[in-house]
């Protein structure tokens, strides 16, 4: 089972993404990220073993636990990659709050010896992939706060040939 944990932003926000990115970027071949489908990743984990899920949600269901939900920015788009591989991502402005949770997360999956790829967090909720597209759309992102309510194990899946990210655990933040 290929793995992660994060969060979803709320609807409106990912209704308002949408809309955006499908207004947005040229229509050539870019293939724009279903809405159901945006959430911000703090951990990847990986391909995983169904036995060592009790584990994670025990993890999952701590963390939540330990901190409040951050309340988050977006601050605009930008660019991975270059030539038609690009993704268009919706850059989060990094915090205090976020920072914490990430390094608490990342110490409680260290402490628990699950491995988790140490890559430095960069929040972003990704829009569209396979895209080439100018170095910024010249359509601003529209300026958008949310603060998740839970905190998702995810399982990223194919179900009849499309992706899907299916929450295996979730436990609301502490408020």
């Amino acid at each position: 089972m290929r793995l992660f944990i994060g969060f979803q932003p709320s609807p409106d926000v990912r209704d308002a993404l949408f809309s955006w990115v499908c207004q947005a970027i040229p229509q050539d071949g870019a293939r724009i990220v279903p809405k159901a489908l945006h959430h911000v990743t703090l951990a990847f984990l990986g391909e995983r073993d169904e036995s060592q899920l009790p584990a994670l949600t025990t993890i999952v269901h701590s963390m939540a636990l330990a901190y409040s939900a951050p309340s988050l920015s977006l601050q605009g788009c930008n660019l991975f990659g270059k030539g038609a591989g690009t993704i268009l991502y919706a850059a989060i402005q990094p915090s205090e709050p976020l920072t914490a949770l990430y390094a608490g997360l990342c110490s409680a999956l260290t402490e628990h010896d699950q491995p988790y790829d140490p890559k430095p967090l960069i929040p972003h909720i990704t829009l569209a992939r396979k895209g080439s597209w100018p170095p910024v759309p010249a359509e601003p992102l529209p300026v958008l706060t949310f603060q998740p309510d839970r905190l998702i194990l995810y399982h990223s899946t194919r179900v009849i040939d499309e992706l899907q990210y299916l929450p295996l655990a979730t436990a609301p933040f502490a408020r």
